[in-house]
């Protein structure tokens, strides 16, 4: 549960191939959806800052440029160093770690990438021996396909999505999936799943009574969307005072902005943006769309239930200060059928189906491959 209405939701991400590659993927970090426009996007020029501030740190370990061979082939200390910045980024949503802490990060990451990008160098061997051939539209079919599934298994609205999108990024989603399905190692992750499901298909296919399975198991926890409400606030915060008589007129003031905020043709979002003392006001206090239960603490969230669309409430207190609240948006919950699931269910099994193979048949080429650790 989050400790307060105006933390903002993490950013989601799809992480599920990482276990298949070990390194960097096309979307560690997703734009969010119905949040507060805190949350932290990462760039392209940041991410590079990253990777180069990535291999200064190499550097200072006492790393050589070249970490180890495989059959001749150098693993670079660079690229070590570039997929444990992207690692980083998508577990911090870009935001910066304390003074020292990446060092001590990277330092416990390496050995783990190091070994990634060895097992993944292997596979890319035996991709070239099959010489598969990807088309340009099966790379944007299957990332698309992945990106329904991840918004369906986590109740994200595809119109919401974008809308960020463009808020954030200034991308549409046909820009997005295109911008991502390039990614080298995005490809890279296709090409090894392709080959293991060829090599491996019975391992690889999944059965229609396990994808029946597998949704019944979740239906209530992963297909069941909870009803929700997207709500604004205008903050008076009460953390800084000390005196019942500045907690008095903190709360009269809040109640003045009850009477503000209910007259006609009041600007709930000016209010707002003027009187709110959290971090939400410059955006009109929106804090977007949460369930009922653990995203806000619990008497906001029963406070934003119990409101119709576009009414005000009365003033609200929490141990984070005195709040006024209106409902924009209301969506009543739903279960996601096992019709609308099942490419979903059965895409996320079989990767983690290729994961397990991958593993073992990755400990099966390192047995005769020549690897050499510098």
């Amino acid at each position: 549960q989050k400790p307060c209405p105006e933390t903002p939701m993490s950013s989601p991400t799809l992480s599920f191939r990482v276990l298949i590659c070990g390194a960097a993927m096309f979307l560690f970090t997703l734009p969010a959806c119905g949040q507060d426009a805190t949350a932290a996007q990462v760039t392209t020029d940041e991410q590079t800052a990253g990777t180069e501030a990535g291999t200064e740190a190499g550097t200072a370990t006492g790393a050589g440029p070249v970490m180890a061979t495989v059959e001749g082939h150098e693993i670079l200390r660079a690229d070590v160093e570039e997929r444990i910045t992207t690692f980083i980024v998508a577990q911090t949503g870009g935001r910066p770690l304390p003074p020292g802490q990446e060092d001590q990060l990277r330092e416990q990451l390496r050995p783990d990438i190091l070994e990634a990008v060895i097992d993944a160098y292997l596979l890319d061997g035996q991709v070239e021996e099959m010489s598969m051939s990807i088309s340009e539209e099966e790379y944007h079919q299957i990332l698309s396909k992945d990106l329904e599934g991840y918004m369906l298994r986590n109740g994200v609205d595809a119109a919401d999505f974008e809308e960020n999108l463009r808020q954030q990024a200034g991308q549409s989603m046909e820009e997005f999936i295109t911008e991502r399905a390039a990614d080298p190692e995005f490809r890279r992750v296709v090409k090894h799943s392709r080959l293991i499901e060829a090599r491996y298909p019975d391992e690889t296919t999944v059965a229609d009574e396990e994808i029946v399975g597998e949704y019944e198991q979740n239906r209530e926890q992963v297909y069941t969307q909870p009803a929700t409400v997207r709500a604004s606030h205008i903050l008076i915060d009460t953390r800084g005072l000390t005196t019942d008589e500045e907690k008095q007129a903190a709360r009269e003031r809040a109640e003045g902005l009850v009477v503000e905020a209910r007259a006609e043709g009041a600007d709930f979002g000016a209010l707002a943006m003027e009187n709110s003392e959290g971090p939400s006001a410059p955006q009109g206090g929106d804090l977007g769309a949460f369930p009922r239960t653990g995203v806000m603490v619990e008497p906001f969230a029963a406070a934003a239930f119990e409101l119709d669309i576009g009414e005000v409430s009365d003033v609200v207190e929490t141990q984070f200060g005195y709040h006024i609240i209106t409902v924009t948006e209301k969506t009543e919950g739903v279960v996601v059928s096992l019709d609308d699931a099942r490419e979903a269910i059965e895409l996320e099994m079989k990767f983690r189906r290729i994961a397990e193979v991958r593993d073992r048949w990755v400990t099966e080429l390192r047995e005769s491959a020549e690897i050499v650790y510098l």
